[in-house]
C-alpha cells in the first residue's frame, strides 16, 4: 500500500470496519443484491449526487432503482450461478457463461466503502473463482485501480488494452 492509499483509508474511516473480514461467505438475497446495485452507482456517480446522503439509504435506493433492474434481472432469471456477500454489504454476482463463451462472467462486483482495503473483495472474488469451472471474464473502468490491481494479483489476464474506458479480464482455468 503506497501513502496515498493510506491516507485515502484513513480519510474515509476504512480502518473502522465493522464487518468481519473472517465471517463466512454466503449467498445474497434479492434485496441484498438490490441495495449492492444501487450503491455501487450511487458511488460511482457519487460527484453528481451530492445531495444525497450515503446515509440516507431509501434516496439511494429510490434514485438508483433503475440501475439495479439489470442485476435483479440476472437474480431472477435462469443466469445466475451465484450472488456472494459477507455481511450483506457486499455484493459479487456470478452469472452463468454468456457471449458464447465458456467462462463465467462477473456481472457485479461490489465492495461498501468502509470496508475496502480488508480483503473482502480477494476472498469474494476468490470464491467466485473457485466455483466457476472453466473460469471468468470481468469487465472495469480502466480508472478503478482497486479492482484492476485485484484481478491482476489473482491472475486474471487482460484481454483489451486498446485505451477504452472499460478493461475486461480473462480468468482462464487449467483443466486437469
Amino acid at each position: 500500500m503506497n501513502l496515498q492509499e493510506a491516507i485515502h483509508l484513513l480519510e474515509n474511516n476504512n480502518y473502522l470496519v465493522e464487518t468481519d473480514v473472517n465471517s463466512p461467505i454466503r449467498e445474497c438475497t434479492r434485496e441484498e443484491v438490490k441495495k449492492a446495485a444501487c450503491y455501487a452507482h450511487y458511488y460511482m456517480f457519487a460527484e453528481q449526487h451530492k445531495d444525497i446522503d450515503p446515509s440516507d439509504e431509501f434516496a439511494i435506493l429510490h434514485e438508483f432503482a433503475a440501475s439495479a433492474e439489470p442485476y435483479l434481472g440476472i437474480y431472477d432469471g435462469d443466469e445466475l450461478l451465484h450472488a456472494y456477500t459477507i455481511d450483506g454489504k457486499q455484493c459479487f454476482l456470478l452469472s452463468k457463461p454468456i457471449f458464447n463463451r465458456k467462462e463465467n462472467y462477473l456481472a457485479l462486483a461490489y465492495v461498501n466503502p468502509e470496508a475496502r482495503g480488508t480483503g473482502l473483495a480477494a476472498r469474494l472474488l476468490q470464491k467466485c473463482i473457485d466455483v466457476s469451472p472453466n473460469g471468468i471474464i470481468l469487465t472495469t473502468s480502466k480508472y478503478n485501480i482497486a479492482m484492476n490491481k485485484l484481478a491482476q494479483k489473482l491472475g486474471f489476464k487482460p484481454l483489451n488494452k486498446d485505451g477504452s474506458y472499460y478493461i475486461s479480464y480473462r480468468y482462464k482455468k487449467k483443466k486437469t
